[in-house]
């Protein structure tokens, strides 16, 4: 039985986790690192396996340190597309099923960090004029390309979430917090229809016709430039567009043609009477039928073979979900043309959704010791994502910073360990790695078994032998919570004056 999950379930998804970090009662999201062993191969890790032994316990036994990720710490994010020249972008087209997937994509970036939609991509042309401009306006550029300014990615966020695979996107909502995007949000127009794609130009059509007024006897009756046909109704059923001087932008129907005097009459008057400044073009007529109100558009003919190159809208209308176009005139025949209906709420009204943003980027700074919580004596091969752990004492953990290393005090020796060696008890033969060590404490990670507070610990590598006098456990409980994210890196050093920016991307 077919069937279909839409990619609105994976905007779902993405929606929920990003709004539990954010909630009244949030979800506590930490980044963990761990893993001071080397791999067999370090420069080649292994692969992390989805199997309850790794996802379950395992990494808990590598974890040094984990920090909590807070909202401000999270974005929506979207593939990076940098424009190109030359490059064929996809135009918004609301039946290609392809449009969140495809390579080339169907938006950009331009060099100065704004986010533009691909409207109308010139027919299938390679574009070779960036992008530029914040108006709430369909902007056009020398290429022909028709582009909506989406939103600017700030400084700020450039530095925090822009990395060379994603940028992120947003949605600013009700509340103006001053930025562009929140003027392009608002003036969004829901079912407005600002783009019409011809997709045949139909056969040669012999009734266009440009030029200026010759006369004007009213606003319903003028007279064509000497060039028009000479054939009686020959352009009847044609439209009569003003395209520029006195009354520009009008367009109504030819319901009669002299060709003895070229005086076309109309079926409806101008409202702007028209002068002898005034060029025209007579050409196919558009005829926009739906479920919404408004849409008027004239068509831009290829002047060499006399079909329809283009449709350019000249009054959006609103409403619309659905809508048919007609392109009429005598003697044309075959000449067909989409309305693309945008999304709800218009272009505009909601990047997030209309980037298909349904991936979410997490950004943690490893800042030198964390306030002691975190090594920098030792490297790390694993990081992960952790939520809703426990503390040892089995609240919930919502601190900012843990430190899960095993450690132990110990009294009459103040040689010096060595990191990564393995500490043995001589009682309990309890073991763990040591992270780090200083002359009174030992940190170590994969403990196996469980060491005596009196017993004497011996080091593999460095021989050293000390009494314990405490036993303390890592700050958050064994096994609690849920392992989310798990990566395997190859090492990668700290030390006191280094901070590691970690930029993790989740796709749903």
């Amino acid at each position: 039985m077919p069937a279909l999950v839409t990619h609105k379930f994976r905007q779902f998804n993405a929606d929920q986790f990003y709004e539990s970090l954010s909630e009244s009662s949030p979800s506590y999201l930490y980044m963990f690192i761990g893993r001071i062993r080397a791999w067999g191969t370090e420069s080649s890790p292994p692969t992390p396996l989805d199997a309850l032994a790794n996802t379950e316990y395992d990494f808990w036994r590598d974890m040094m340190s984990a920090k909590k990720i807070s909202s401000s710490e999270a974005t929506y994010c979207i593939p990076r597309k940098n424009w190109a020249t030359t490059v064929v972008y996809n135009e918004y087209d609301p039946d290609n099923p392809n449009l969140f997937t495809s390579a080339n994509g169907h938006y950009v970036m331009s060099a100065d960090y704004r986010v533009y939609k691909c409207l109308f991509n010139n027919n299938g042309q390679g574009s070779t004029v960036e992008p530029s401009g914040t108006a709430n306006t369909i902007l056009t550029t020398g290429d022909k390309y028709k582009w909506k300014y989406m939103y600017s990615i700030s400084a700020a966020d450039a530095l925090a979430f822009v990395t060379e695979d994603y940028i992120p996107v947003k949605n600013i909502g009700a509340s103006d917090d001053g930025s562009l995007q929140w003027g392009i949000e608002q003036g969004a127009s829901n079912g407005a229809i600002q783009i019409i794609d011809v997709t045949n130009g139909g056969t040669a059509f012999k009734g266009y016709n440009n030029g200026t007024l010759a006369a004007v006897s009213s606003n319903l009756s003028m007279t064509l430039a000497s060039s028009a046909n000479a054939t009686g109704d020959f352009y009847n059923g044609s439209m009569l567009y003003i395209t520029g001087g006195t009354g520009a932008g009008q367009q109504q129907e030819i319901v009669d043609y002299a060709s003895g005097t070229k005086v076309v009459t109309l079926g409806a008057a101008f409202q702007t009477t028209p002068s002898t400044d005034s060029t025209y073009q007579v050409a196919p007529k558009v005829t926009i039928t739906g479920d919404g109100a408004g849409c008027n558009a004239i068509c831009t003919m290829n002047t060499t073979s006399n079909t329809v190159y283009s449709v350019t809208v000249k009054s959006i209308g609103q409403s619309y979900s659905q809508a048919t176009v007609a392109l009429t005139a005598n003697g044309l025949t075959g000449a067909l043309a989409t309305a693309y209906i945008p999304p709800p709420g218009g272009h505009g009204n909601n990047a997030i959704k209309e980037l298909a943003g349904y991936n979410i980027m997490l950004n943690a700074q490893f800042d030198k010791t964390e306030s002691d919580k975190f090594t920098v004596s030792n490297d790390f091969r694993k990081l992960g994502l952790l939520i809703d752990p426990l503390t040892d004492a089995g609240a919930a953990a919502t601190a900012t910073r843990y430190d899960q290393t095993l450690q132990l005090t110990y009294s009459g020796n103040s040689a010096v360990w060595t990191a990564d060696e393995l500490v043995t008890g001589n009682t309990s033969g309890a073991i763990g790695y040591v992270v780090e060590a200083n002359t009174t404490v030992l940190k170590l990670v994969s403990a196996n078994g469980t060491f005596s507070a009196t017993e004497v610990v011996d080091g593999s590598t460095s021989g050293n032998a000390g009494t314990l006098t405490a036993v303390a456990n890592g700050e958050l409980q064994l096994y609690s919570g849920e392992l989310l994210y798990s990566e395997f890196r190859a090492p990668i050093t700290r030390s006191s004056t280094q901070i590691e920016d970690i930029k993790l991307v989740i796709n749903f």
